[in-house]
């Protein structure tokens, strides 16, 4: 997590120019115990501000903090916001090219095949498109929880066994779940007990 490496870099600074831990964690607003706990990894996700502050407070160079608190995907909600910004016109760029180029019907097929199939299909590879773009912008904003995510995702479709589980805890609707329906997706993950060694095979 984040937290976790920024904590340990916050340590190294904060002992080098003999900072106090409690009085730097009241300097900045917050409970005596707030720096130690950070810098023992007890706090996995420290909002920006408070990270600019500590290190503002520690006489690190103002013009670097940005900078620095990205290599722990610590921004601020501003710059958060405008990336998000970013990302969603890059996607309606894309999705609008049809209107800024004259293609012919071939290129429009190969650029968006969906368009030209049946029933869900379309629908479903609209959905697929989109979490792709959702997850790429996931692994370059926080690369830590990103690598961990998608690892276990990728796991979860190397076997028949892990892939059937996979599937089947997304079978709910998470916004209108019911109290049966937690029990059930409670009691699938107590007895997943997955085989290392069994192969997916994709045309069975």
């Amino acid at each position: 997590m984040n937290g976790i490496e920024f904590g340990k870099e916050l340590k190294n600074i904060r002992q080098k120019v003999k900072y106090p831990s409690k009085e730097l964690a009241l300097e900045v607003g917050r409970a005596v115990t707030y720096v130690s706990q950070l810098e023992r990894g007890l706090i996995k996700n420290p909002d920006y501000e408070t990270c600019y502050m500590l290190l503002k407070e520690l006489k690190f160079p103002e013009d670097k903090i940005d900078n620095f608190l990205d290599n722990f995907s610590i921004i601020s909600p501003e710059r958060e916001q405008a990336e998000l910004k970013n990302d969603i016109e890059k996607h309606e760029n894309q999705l609008n090219v049809l209107d800024k180029k004259e293609l012919d019907e071939n290129e429009v097929m190969q650029l968006y095949p969906f368009l030209y199939e049946d029933d869900d299909i379309p629908k479903l590879k609209r959905q697929n498109y989109n979490l792709h773009i959702a997850l790429n912008s996931f692994i370059e904003r926080d690369i830590t929880r990103a690598r961990k995510v998608l690892t276990n995702i990728n796991a979860l479709t190397k076997s028949k066994e892990t892939f059937d589980f996979f599937c089947s805890l997304f079978q709910y609707d998470f916004f209108d779940i019911t109290k049966e329906e937690k029990e059930h997706l409670i009691s699938l993950i107590k007895e997943f007990n997955p085989s290392k060694d069994e192969i997916f095979d994709w045309e069975e």
